[in-house]
């Protein structure tokens, strides 16, 4: 009998990893963005307002669990 719970938890565990590296693509994006002719202090605001996002979230997440 083959264990599928190992098979379940490999799976939402590649899914984990997945949704978490592609939160990088923004600031990925925006840096190769940085080397072509576009307003720099612009794209660097974006990246500060998402990154900033993105801790907010994970602070909501740390006071709910506190």
């Amino acid at each position: 009998m083959k264990n599928t719970s190992t098979k379940q938890y490999k799976t939402s565990e590649n899914l984990a990893k997945i949704l978490g590296f592609s939160g990088l693509i923004p600031f990925i994006i925006a840096f190769i963005s940085l080397n072509f002719h576009v307003n720099k202090t612009q794209v660097l605001e974006i990246i500060i307002i998402y990154g900033y996002t993105i801790i907010a979230f994970l602070g909501g997440i740390y006071w709910g669990v506190g």
